[in-house]
């Protein structure tokens, strides 16, 4: 009976022990780490409604070219050129995730990119494209609706092959993005000023070199108000 006794006492002080180890372990578990969000920004501005707008999901109805304008014209775009060195460090972070296929942290780049400026192309494609493959087919399908509609906003404005009929950006970097959608590889660009304000740019698409023309006035405005008044 004692040795019965004693043998009873040594399975509760081992189970009591595994029981404690294991409520050790559990605590001692990382919490999961919670989805960043996009930051609207806080000013009272039509682009802050704009952002707030699309964020909330409501596509439908909203003039995309108004919305750039808007951008161009916000608190936000001064923001945004105070950390144009941290939006190009996370785009040249976002190309490298996306080429190893880290859709995770794609979509976290791609929202500290789009807190900076909720206009980059770049930016929506790739956080769209990487909802997608994580099997987000609503947010893939909203932030796509985004990107397509800034896109029509470009192209439909022009058919970009004279410097009257060029289509209207606000920055350089919608420029690259126009071209890279239809297939036209960039060999040189220059600054054209006849008929209007253009960037005239050479690319080479379908085997063939042709020059494509982007309307910059609302471009070089922005360069203008970024630029402090010499007294």
């Amino acid at each position: 009976m004692k040795h019965l006794k004693t043998s009873l006492l040594a399975i509760l002080l081992v189970s009591s022990a595994a029981f404690a180890q294991t409520k050790t372990k559990a605590k001692a578990q990382p919490q999961a780490q919670q989805p960043v969000k996009i930051t609207v920004p806080m000013f009272n501005d039509a682009y802050t409604k704009f952002v707030k707008h699309l964020e909330e999901g409501n596509v439908q109805g909203i003039d995309f070219a108004d919305f750039r304008a808007s951008y161009l014209y916000s608190e936000q775009f001064k923001v945004a050129s105070e950390k144009s060195q941290e939006y190009n460090r996370l785009k040249t972070l976002l190309a490298e995730q996306t080429e190893k296929q880290k859709f995770t942290d794609v979509i976290t780049t791609a929202k500290q990119m789009l807190s900076i400026d909720y206009t980059s192309l770049v930016a929506l494609r790739a956080l769209s494209n990487a909802y997608a493959e994580t099997g987000d087919a609503k947010n893939s399908a909203k932030y796509a609706s985004i990107q397509n509609g800034l896109l029509q906003s470009i192209i439909t404005r022009g058919n970009g092959s004279t410097c009257q009929t060029a289509w209207p950006v606000i920055q350089e970097e919608e420029e690259y993005f126009v071209l890279e959608t239809i297939g036209a590889g960039v060999v040189a660009s220059s600054i054209y000023r006849t008929g209007g304000v253009c960037d005239e740019i050479q690319a080479m698409k379908n085997g063939k070199k042709t020059n494509y023309y982007f309307e910059t006035t609302r471009l070089e405005e922005g360069k203008k108000m970024l630029t402090p008044v010499q007294e």
